[in-house]
C-alpha cells in the first residue's frame, strides 16, 4: 500500500539546556565528542545536513510536558527539578522521515546532551527521556533501541494503540480488542501485540492492502488488517499520524 503521507511530516526532537544563543550551541558542539558541528542553523556531519536547529524561549509548563511525556518513567523528580530553570530548548528537525532519518534524530539527539543538554522529548509521539536513557538507546545502534527512543504505547484493558510510527514514515497500529492472555496482564498483551506488528513494518516492509492477516506467531490468533485515518489525534495535532493507522481486527477461531 501507498500511505497518503503528508509533506509536512518530519521528525522533531526538544532538548531542554542553558544555552543563551545558537552560538553557544555552536561552540559546545565543537569542543564535544559527537563529531557534529553546527553551520546557521543546520546541524552537520561534515558536509551532510542531519537536521536543522531552532532555540526558542523556554516553556513556562516545561516541567509539567515533560512529566506528561514520561512514558517510560525514565525521568525521576531529580531530572524534573533539573528542567525547571531552564529557560531556552533547542528543537533539531528532520524533514523527511524514514528509518535511516530517524538514527540520524536519535545521533542529534545525544550531540545536543553532550553540548549541555538535559533531556529529550519527542515532539511527534508526545514521548520524554531523560539523558542517561536516551544515551543508552543510542549506544547500541539496535532497531529495537531506535523504536523504543521514538515510538511510544498507549494501552488500556485489552486495546490499545501505539504513537510515533510517523518518525519513520509509517502508519501507527491499534487494536479494539487484543489477544486474550494467557499470562501477565491485559496491558502486556496488547504491548506485545502492538510491538510486533509494527516490527514487523519496521524491518520487513510488506506491501500491505485492506484484508491481509497478521499473527506475531504460530501460537497467537489472527488479525485482519484494516487502513484507517488517525483516529486518536486531529490533523492539527503534533502527534497525528499523516500515514494513518492499520486496525487489527480479531477473527474468529
Amino acid at each position: 500500500m501507498t500511505y497518503p503521507g503528508n509533506p509536512a511530516a518530519r521528525i522533531i526532537i526538544a532538548a531542554p539546556g542553558p544555552w543563551a544563543t545558537l552560538q553557544q550551541v555552536a561552540a559546545a558542539l565543537a569542543s564535544g565528542r559527537s563529531g557534529l558541528t553546527l553551520s546557521g542553523e543546520r546541524l552537520m556531519d561534515k558536509r551532510t545536513a542531519i537536521a536543522g536547529l531552532e532555540l526558542r524561549a523556554g516553556d513556562p509548563d516545561l516541567v509539567e510536558a515533560f512529566r506528561q511525556a514520561n512514558a517510560d518513567a525514565c525521568l525521576d523528580e531529580a531530572d524534573l527539578a533539573q528542567l525547571a530553570g531552564q529557560r531556552r530548548t533547542l528543537y533539531a528537525t528532520h524533514p523527511q522521515p524514514s528509518f535511516e532519518a530517524a538514527y540520524q534524530v536519535l545521533r542529534a539527539g545525544t550531540a545536543l546532551l553532550d553540548a549541555g543538554g538535559l533531556a529529550v522529548k519527542v515532539e511527534r509521539a508526545n514521548l520524554a527521556h531523560s539523558a542517561r536513557h536516551w544515551r543508552a538507546l543510542a549506544a547500541r545502534h539496535d532497531p529495537a533501541d531506535l523504536y523504543r527512543a521514538l515510538v511510544r504505547l498507549v494501552t488500556d484493558d485489552e486495546a490499545g494503540h501505539s504513537c510515533g510510527m510517523h518518525n519513520f514514515g509509517l502508519p501507527d497500529v491499534m487494536v479494539r480488542s487484543g489477544e486474550k492472555v494467557r499470562s501477565g496482564g491485559p496491558d502486556e498483551a496488547v504491548a506485545r501485540l502492538l510491538d510486533s506488528f509494527n516490527a514487523y513494518l519496521l524491518l520487513e516492509a510488506p506491501d500491505l492492502a485492506d484484508g491481509h492477516t497478521f499473527s506475531p506467531d504460530e501460537w497467537s490468533p489472527w488479525y485482519r488488517l484494516a487502513w484507517r485515518v488517525d483516529p486518536y489525534h486531529p490533523a492539527d495535532d503534533r502527534c497525528h499520524n499523516p500515514y494513518g493507522f492499520w486496525e487489527l481486527v480479531l477473527q474468529p477461531n
